[in-house]
């Protein structure tokens, strides 16, 4: 798939890591979306620079486990950067419902909640409120507005978060996604 990551300030580097990918034959591989996580340095001109990551996971995993493993791969990529003392924040679609939403799936994200601080967190996205935190809207003519909730930011512990919402006016027409704000505090308050 593609990924992007725009800044205003200057990207350092830009890394791509390769996921596991679904387990097919070798030919329908070939053929098949290549998932992957872009690491993005931003340049500070005090302080450690940021990264910023962004990712997109298997949509349609099947019964296989190809989502634990991709979520594995992140975490070891994650815990690197954090044994480096480097401040970062990933976001992206993770086609995974979060913690307490449904049965089993949400699971496999289940790790990052705990580890880091989530976007929407648990008791945003489990909370008497919860659709406001719905970023998918499906294609499907029966139904009328966003249904659940599967993009997330998660923020390395030097980072303090600010206001966080999901935009809803403007965006319907642009994507089946909602987009997912956030302001992040490199300060860590």
């Amino acid at each position: 798939t593609k990924l992007s990551i725009v800044s205003k300030y200057e990207i350092e580097k830009a890394t791509r890591h390769q996921l596991p990918l679904k387990p097919d034959n070798w030919f329908v591989r070939q053929f098949d979306l290549k998932r992957a996580v872009l690491e993005v340095e931003l340049s500070r001109k005090r302080g450690k620079n940021l990264l910023v990551f962004n990712t997109h996971l298997t949509a349609f995993a099947g019964e296989s486990d190809v989502r634990k493993r991709q979520i594995d791969e992140i975490s070891s990529l994650l815990t690197e950067r954090e044994n480096e003392g480097l401040p970062w924040v990933l976001g992206g679609d993770f086609n995974l419902r979060p913690p307490g939403t449904e049965n089993g799936r949400g699971q496999v994200i289940k790790p990052f909640f705990e580890n880091y601080r989530a976007v929407p967190g648990y008791e945003e996205v489990n909370g008497p409120n919860s659709e406001e935190w719905y970023t998918h809207f499906p294609n499907d003519p029966k139904i009328k507005e966003p249904d659940k909730t599967i993009d997330y930011f998660f923020l390395s512990g030097k980072l303090g978060l600010g206001e966080h919402y999901v935009r809803r006016k403007d965006t319907l027409d642009i994507s089946d996604h909602l987009p997912l704000v956030a302001e992040v505090n490199l300060s860590g308050k």
